[in-house]
């Protein structure tokens, strides 16, 4: 535990973790694209799909603990780059 104080009036927000897995008949996890290609000869693959939340804190709304904020990358993504990273998992869903 870091400890540390969540500053009053701070909201959270809600983060949400998908991830999708791939396995062949023996349990073995695959690469998606290697899972597309067996699929497509006909091999029977295992679709695994995880979802998880988080409720979380901007960094700025925590205090009494230090932060190596250069170790904390700000992702800007623009419409159109968090439509490319979603197609792929909406696609083989």
């Amino acid at each position: 535990m870091l400890g540390g104080i969540v500053k009053k009036r701070a909201e959270a927000e809600m983060v949400i973790h998908f991830k999708i897995l791939y396995k062949d008949s023996k349990d073995n996890e695959l690469t998606t694209k290697k899972a597309n290609a067996r699929r497509f000869k006909g091999e029977e693959i295992k679709v695994l799909r995880f979802m998880r939340y988080f409720n979380v804190f901007n960094i700025s709304d925590v205090g009494e603990i230090e932060f190596d904020r250069n170790r904390f990358n700000e992702a800007k993504l623009t419409n159109n780059e968090k439509i490319a990273r979603c197609e792929p998992i909406a696609e083989y869903s």
